[in-house]
């Protein structure tokens, strides 16, 4: 048990080492949801809010990407020699896939509560009834976006500096 927890720590080490991974994780399926429900919303009538569609769509999206970033992860793993370190010092395999999903399953939790907060912000209600229409309050306006720019970008240029 304790070998799978530090390789869990290993792997969002690595994780936190990419930062440019970590915001496209991240930050994919929340630009993805807004683009679906703001660009594309108006364009189907479905007869309820459109939000209520693409959320569990994007939410899935947000699994198959870290199933997806873990075999990569798990592959460079195996081809960069690490994997052959681990068993000369009698590291089971089985801690170190344990990490590896671990750690996709807490960068999940993160996407997935980021994708939550937004679908809320833009006013999903999963009872499709009267009371679930906007308000002007839950709906994402340019300031929102101005002051997240203002908010995010001192912290990306500090993390990914520009060459």
């Amino acid at each position: 048990m304790s070998n799978a927890l530090i390789m869990t720590g290993r792997s969002l080490r690595l994780s936190a080492r990419s930062p440019e991974a970590l915001l496209t994780a991240l930050m994919l399926p929340v630009m993805l949801m807004v683009v679906f429900v703001y660009l594309f919303g108006g364009a189907v009538d479905i007869g309820t809010r459109y939000v209520s569609y693409v959320v569990p769509g994007v939410l899935l999206l947000c699994a198959v990407t870290g199933a997806a970033t873990t075999a990569v992860t798990v592959c460079q793993d195996m081809t960069g020699g690490i994997i052959d370190r681990f068993r000369s010092l009698d590291v089971p395999g089985t801690a170190v896939l344990a990490g590896h999903v671990t750690a996709s399953l807490l960068r999940n939790v993160v996407s997935t509560a980021l994708v939550t907060a937004v679908a809320t912000r833009t006013a999903i209600r999963p009872d499709h009834g009267d009371h679930a229409k906007a308000r002007p309050d839950h709906v994402v306006t340019p300031s929102h976006v101005k002051y997240l720019y203002h908010v995010l970008f001192p912290v990306i240029s500090d993390v990914l500096p520009l060459k």
